[in-house]
């Protein structure tokens, strides 16, 4: 009997700066496998690795007792990542208006914080997801293999 292939690869990472790389590192060799292209990996690994660090430093509020989730799923066309923190006050960290690029490079705002921005700019679909009943926050975003044609075959694991 065949066996289907998984289609879902989920982390549980200590809540400490770094880690985020264990996430980048596993996401590399599944979009590789899956046919993405050198390019569209590193965009994609830059954009799991900042949701990560905002985990771990805005949602979890660097608390070392605190995990970060994440999980990767994946369809015939596209990749998708979701992370989770255990933060208490679910999307506590973004309240207020995001400050522009303009503003930061005229020193009005602080030079941090553009993690959101970036990862918009990297993937082709991101939100956030309503939090679990234990508080928190959960991220998704969602990259197509082909930004042109999604219609193509993956390669096999």
């Amino acid at each position: 009997m065949r066996r289907e292939q998984p289609t879902t690869i989920e982390l549980s990472l200590p809540n400490v700066l770094g880690y985020e790389k264990l996430a980048r590192h596993t996401l590399a060799w599944l979009a590789a496998r899956l046919g993405f292209d050198a390019a569209r990996i590193a965009d994609i690994q830059t954009a799991v690795g900042e949701a990560c660090i905002n985990a771990i430093e805005h949602g979890n509020q660097g608390d070392t007792r605190r995990r970060v989730q994440v999980a990767f799923s994946y369809e015939i066309d596209h990749l998708d990542a979701v992370i989770i923190d255990e933060g208490a006050l679910p999307f506590g960290w973004l309240d207020g208006p995001c400050p522009t690029i303009e503003q930061k490079l005229a020193g009005l705002a602080p030079a941090r914080g553009m993690g959101l921005f970036l990862i918009s700019q990297l993937v082709d679909e991101a939100a956030f997801l309503p939090s679990c009943c234990e508080g928190g926050t959960r991220y998704w975003l969602r990259v197509y293999r082909n930004r042109v044609s999604r219609m193509a075959e993956p390669s096999r694991l």
